[in-house]
């Protein structure tokens, strides 16, 4: 198991919302070619008051891999392709996820490419959260700077 905490003020926000909500990410690769991982997210806010109380939130997230392809129409590169998310139509969760990758596909084969977490708990307030994978390679996580306030 490796585990990643941080808190939404310290956290990338995505370009794309998850259902019109404001969306975090956190990127990773693999240190070296895995057959499966399993992801999962827990995420709390924390009350202000004496003693703390921690309130879990439910959390919507979307795991994807980078394609390193150039993209005509657009001549951008680096899209991301879905490899799985923690939902189903109805919003209902399933925790944890496991994604195991296809050697006769290239898009779902989990090597030492560009990782990204998406997620959302619908929530405008900071969240404090932990991500945890379960995988027999190492993950390298990429560690997010914060633009610096005025």
């Amino acid at each position: 198991n490796q585990i990643y905490g941080n808190t939404t003020e310290n956290t990338k926000i995505s370009a794309e919302k998850i259902d019109g909500a404001q969306a975090y990410e956190i990127f990773f690769t693999l240190d070296k070619p895995a057959d499966c991982m399993t992801i999962d997210i827990e995420s709390a806010q924390l009350q202000k008051s004496f003693p703390v109380q921690k309130d879990p939130k439910r959390t919507f997230f979307y795991i994807e891999k980078k394609l390193n392809i150039q993209l005509v129409k657009t001549g951008t590169a680096g899209n991301y392709t879905q490899l799985g998310r923690n939902f189903n139509n109805d919003w209902e969760l399933y925790s944890p996820v496991k994604i195991c990758g296809n050697k006769n596909d290239p898009l779902s084969t989990l090597d030492t490419s560009e990782y990204r977490i998406r997620f959302t708990a619908f929530e405008k307030n900071q969240l404090y959260y932990i991500i945890t994978i379960t995988c027999e390679s190492k993950i390298l996580f990429t560690e997010y700077i914060p633009p610096v306030k005025k």
